[in-house]
């Protein structure tokens, strides 16, 4: 075989050109595998953020329930006002709480927010800033409601 020849010929320096042909070969493949690794891993990112761009559209122009739900719900100005909140679920579940053996931060924040509810029952329309502060009171209702398993 030539190979057998050339190494005889050039002993020393065959091995040595041996040695660095196997060692060009192994860093060859190994920036090959790097390569790969990148190009799966950009797919993997690019496939990841179309998905979440599709998750977290807003729905299509054409269904109009869903837009019209949105824009009230996103577009309520301070100005406008609502009639008629029914308040009779939210007391009924304050009264459960007040009940409950509470702190005495929580009694203080349950009186307030039954005074709150003293006041929007005399109320006949409400404002968006009040339906926020009532929002909030009927969160911290809720919270206290879970924690004392009511």
């Amino acid at each position: 075989m030539w190979w057998n020849n050339f190494f005889k010929t050039f002993a020393p320096c065959g091995k040595c050109a041996a040695i660095a042909l196997c060692i060009g070969a192994v860093c060859f493949a190994v920036s090959g595998i790097i390569t790969l690794a990148r190009k799966i891993k950009a797919r993997k990112y690019a496939r990841a953020q179309t998905e979440r761009a599709l998750q977290f559209t807003l729905p299509d122009r054409d269904n109009a329930y869903v837009r019209e739900r949105l824009n009230n719900a996103l577009c309520l100005k301070d100005e406008e006002t609502i009639e008629g909140l029914d308040l009779s679920y939210a007391r009924a579940l304050l009264t459960k709480v007040a009940s409950a053996p509470l702190t005495k931060a929580e009694s203080l924040e349950i009186s307030e927010i039954a005074g709150l509810f003293e006041l929007c029952l005399k109320k006949e329309r409400f404002t968006a800033s009040d339906v926020r502060l009532l929002s909030d009171a009927f969160g911290r209702i809720l919270k206290l409601s879970a924690k004392y398993s009511l």
